[in-house]
């Protein structure tokens, strides 16, 4: 039961109302005040109130370059309906049969084109953030706002669920017409290469370096006849050593590898990749639309939970629905390779 007292109610007020208003009055006074108190000190507990406190809050630091080729990706992304559980796209063959004469006059063969199709499952990739609901009121009678925090890292464990997804796959995530996404490092719409060079150890010959990138391009640009422009990802610890070795060591005017490597016909751009690990592991694709793109049915959202009692807990839900795929030719030619030791 709770009293409302509200001096228009009565005409004239009794010695015992007068002191149940002013005495209301001032509790409420004095409670502003403490939360106003609280607020400017941020002390938590009487003991504590002496010391500084610090309004920015350290967190875990990431990798340089987290999501690198995710974000290049998930750049070149198709658009789908959300109701879309794959995603597929028509394979086109070439034609033959062409002749030559001096008449004329010899029977001319007819041809056309034949077409099948490819595609890969677009799956829902979610995460629950969760807070008691006395905690979330703890937190706010002292100014702090947690759920800051709450939506960076939840927003962080999509991005890394998906990207996990993009390099490993999962093979038991099926459309209903049997496409699934087995990841770069297994997919089979890429070419599964073999590196055979150490490209970040310091006992290999940058010659040797260069030849073996030069070697992985080819299976892409000659073997596939991938005419497109490569991106060409690598460990950091790849990077660091072709950033700081000279292609020469007896001229340095020669650059370093890298240098070199960016050097070479078809390659883009070089970049580095927390995903990849030592000097054994390097990605070569095309990345965009005729190439290795991402397929979306609905952009990364969140929403709080709806809250029916006062005692609910407080629900925050961020989903996507993504999938990935590796464009490939009537004829199985790839513009995307997955390198690794043997």
């Amino acid at each position: 039961m709770s009293i409302f007292l509200n001096r228009s109610n009565a005409k004239d007020w009794t010695r015992a109302q007068k002191a149940q208003f002013m005495v209301n009055k001032g509790r409420q006074e004095a409670s502003a005040q403490d939360l106003s108190k609280l607020l400017k000190n941020a002390g938590i507990s009487p003991d504590e109130a002496y010391r500084e406190m610090e309004d920015r809050t350290s967190i875990i630091m990431n990798p340089a370059g987290e999501f690198a080729t995710y974000s290049r990706i998930a750049a070149k992304s198709k658009s789908v309906h959300l109701g879309k559980l794959s995603y597929v796209y028509r394979q086109a063959s070439a034609q033959s049969g062409g002749t030559i004469s001096m008449s004329g006059q010899t029977g001319i063969i007819t041809d056309a084109g034949e077409y099948k199709n490819a595609g890969t499952v677009i799956p829902v990739i979610d995460k629950g953030i969760e807070r008691d609901w006395r905690e979330n009121m703890t937190l706010s009678a002292d100014g702090f706002d947690a759920w800051v925090d709450d939506a960076r890292e939840g927003a962080l464990v999509i991005l890394r669920t998906a990207d996990t997804y993009l390099w490993d796959g999962n093979s038991g995530i099926k459309s209903p017409d049997g496409y699934s996404w087995l990841g770069i490092k297994n997919d089979t719409s890429l070419v599964q290469a073999t590196v055979g060079v150490d490209l970040a150890s310091s006992a290999v010959t940058a010659a040797n370096k260069v030849a073996e990138v030069t070697r992985l391009r080819d299976l892409l640009r000659i073997t596939n006849n991938c005419s497109s422009m490569i991106e060409l990802a690598v460990s950091r610890e790849t990077l660091s050593n072709w950033e700081q070795t000279p292609y020469s060591v007896n001229d340095q005017g020669f650059g370093t590898i890298l240098t070199f490597v960016r050097g070479l016909s078809g390659i883009a751009s070089v970049y580095e990749e927390p995903k990849l690990s030592g000097g054994f592991q390097v990605l070569m694709a095309y990345i965009d639309l005729d190439g290795l793109h991402s397929v979306t049915g609905q952009a990364m959202s969140s929403y709080m939970d709806q809250r029916t009692k006062h005692n609910d807990p407080f629900i925050m839900v961020k989903w996507m629905a993504q999938g990935f795929v590796a464009k490939n030719t009537f004829s199985g030619q790839k513009c995307a390779l997955y390198g690794k030791a043997a």
